[in-house]
């Protein structure tokens, strides 16, 4: 229970015994659940959500997402900012995309190369070594930030960096013209 609700509750001229046993009332409550069978389950769902409980949910879930619903309830559901976060996570592992996840920030990925791997690219005949520093990357003498510059400037067009270096998977058709990349390799530095 928040400290807010807390504050809310004894405002209103309820005591820190009356809380306590609300959250006990509670417990027990959900506790009761487990035994319950599959059509008890489903009028329980129906008098917390006003419809009836898909028929495909089997009984664990029926449980477990009606106490979710009794505890939102007594407590407080998660916010605007969290259910879209997780709703964006959820089509992102789904590979679903969307328009709106492309908007959202997400947070990268950690970097797998260590200072001193060196990166090799052929492009369109040419060998291009990649030295990854702890300031980022350098080629041809000068430090990038990222291996998406470094692309950038090998290619003259934007390209995602450890795509273009071979670091992840490349999709179905490839963004190259025909011959122009032979080889890619990455060694570990020292």
């Amino acid at each position: 229970m928040s400290v807010n609700s807390t504050v809310r509750v004894e405002e209103a001229g309820h005591k820190p015994a009356q809380i306590a046993s609300e959250a006990e009332r509670l417990r027990h409550e959900i506790a009761h659940l487990r035994d319950l069978d599959i059509d008890s389950l489903r009028l329980q769902w129906r008098n917390l959500f006003g419809r009836t409980a898909p028929n495909h949910l089997p009984k664990f879930l029926l449980l477990r997402m009606i106490a979710y619903r009794m505890q939102a309830n007594a407590y407080g559901d998660l916010g605007k900012n969290a259910c879209r976060t997780l709703d964006r996570l959820t089509r992102k592992r789904a590979g679903e995309g969307g328009a709106e996840s492309a908007t959202q920030p997400c947070r990268a990925e950690p970097r797998s190369l260590r200072a001193g791997a060196l990166l090799r690219r052929e492009w369109a005949g040419v060998t291009h070594h990649v030295t990854v520093v702890d300031e980022g990357f350098v080629w041809n003498g000068a430090t990038y930030p990222s291996l998406s510059k470094v692309a950038c400037v090998i290619t003259g067009t934007r390209w995602n960096g450890p795509r273009f270096f071979g670091m992840r998977a490349k999709r179905a058709e490839s963004r190259s013209a025909p011959g122009a990349c032979d080889r890619v390799e990455v060694e570990s530095g020292p």
